[in-house]
């Protein structure tokens, strides 16, 4: 699972699948899960090649986690 609609992980999505496919002779369902903007007006999708998992910004808010994990 990726929680994440940033296209810029089109390569590791690739790269996992191809590795799943030709080292490990297996194939794998990746999903791409992200909150669902129910005020926006643009349609939004998960990232390519991915299963869209959609919930709603409540249950994405719960999951925050507001630690700092850098040195002060």
């Amino acid at each position: 699972m990726i929680f994440s609609q940033d296209s810029d992980l089109r390569e590791a999505v690739d790269d996992a699948i191809r590795i799943a496919k030709v080292t490990q002779k297996r194939t794998v369902e990746i999903e791409s899960v992200f909150p669902i903007d129910l005020t926006s007006d643009f349609t939004q999708y998960g990232l390519h090649r991915t299963t869209e998992v959609t919930f709603d910004k409540a249950a994405y808010d719960l999951c925050i986690d507001p630690t700092n994990y850098f040195p002060a």
